[in-house]
């Protein structure tokens, strides 16, 4: 499942692996504004590779 949040409302919408990204969001009607919000393990992963590179 990936989690999306429109840039513009901040509305939460969440799909599936593999399907499309639905074109415009549920709640302001705007196109082309979602973002994928990233997990706790994404942003620990960052900080695990950025600490790699610093050693």
């Amino acid at each position: 499942m990936v989690q999306l949040q429109c840039t513009n409302c901040g509305y939460r919408h969440t799909v599936k692996e593999g399907k499309p990204l639905p074109s415009r969001c549920g709640y302001c009607d705007r196109r082309g504004t979602w973002q994928k919000v990233k997990s706790a393990q994404d942003i620990l992963n960052e900080v695990s590779v950025d600490k790699a590179d610093a050693l």
